[in-house]
């Protein structure tokens, strides 16, 4: 592959580029997440009924206005428990290599909402909390050529610690490369990502509808076939396993709040998923 070819599939791949007119305004946005759900969050930032309920996730964006560039770990936390853990205290640590101390503390960005939905003959409350974290570009070009990542990530009353893995840890190098520096170790994000990107025979596999959809809310490539495959379990347990049911649909309705799928289109998109399951 030509080496222009591979650098764009790169950019194409993991970020989102806009620039404002008229405010000279120039925003990347990562189109990909770090997610931590189930087991990782049970009873760590706020009691859990249902080690499946919540779920966090960490992205990146990138803002330059008045000649500033600014980075930011972006924070978003759902779930169906009943309230907020409480954002506004967050911070993050970070080891790399086991060498170079990093602390993120500028919190910013606070933002929390809920919506109801009818899941059977019972109505169920979807909680979700924003927050970003300041990083300044030295920080992440460190953070971007380490090869390996501790962290703790601590707001509410409760932490989150482990060791970043490999699949996650490619998000910081292909923001870093898709943003700032092309010649970033391209070959070697590339030989990460090229089986990851959407294939021709992907696109086609979908309907004209569903593809209206995806290009409409802006509906990543892995959470496309993650909503696909439940969508597939809906249709088999619904008769036999009522309990299950309601899980996915629960799965699903995060999916619908992270893009903000509006009430008269979810139902239908639903539908469009079942008759063109996407692989």
């Amino acid at each position: 592959m030509e080496t222009q070819e591979m650098k764009q599939r790169i950019k194409d791949y993991f970020v989102e580029i806009k620039e404002d007119k008229f405010t000279k305004v120039k925003t990347i946005k990562c189109k990909h997440n770090i997610t931590w759900k189930g087991k990782d969050l049970e009873n760590k930032f706020m009691l859990t009924k249902n080690s499946y309920s919540n779920e966090l996730k960490m992205g990146i964006d990138y803002r330059h206005k008045d000649e500033v560039d600014s980075v930011f770990f972006t924070f978003i936390y759902t779930n169906s428990d009943g309230g907020y853990p409480g954002m506004t205290n967050i911070k993050m640590y970070l080891i790399l290599d086991d060498d170079k101390n990093i602390e993120l503390s500028e919190g910013s960005g606070f933002d929390h909402t809920s919506q109801s939905s009818k899941v059977g003959d019972n109505y169920i409350s979807v909680y979700l909390e924003t927050a970003q974290l300041a990083v300044s570009m030295s920080d992440f070009i460190a953070i971007a050529n380490a090869k390996k990542i501790e962290y703790s990530i601590r707001f509410g009353q409760g932490s989150l610690e482990n060791t970043i893995n490999q699949n996650d840890l490619i998000l910081f190098k292909g923001f870093y490369n898709a943003a700032f520096d092309q010649d970033f170790e391209s070959e070697f994000i590339f030989d990460n990502i090229k089986n990851k990107t959407i294939s021709t025979a992907s696109k086609e596999s979908m309907s004209a509808k569903l593809q209206d959809y995806v290009n409409k809310y802006k509906i990543q490539f892995e959470d496309l076939v993650e909503m696909s495959r439940i969508q597939s379990q809906v249709k088999t347990v619904s008769l036999t396993n009522y309990m299950g049911n309601e899980k996915l649909k629960m799965e699903m309705w995060k999916y619908k709040s992270k893009y903000s799928i509006g009430f008269l289109d979810y139902g239908n998109f639903c539908n469009e998923l079942k008759r063109s399951p996407v692989h």
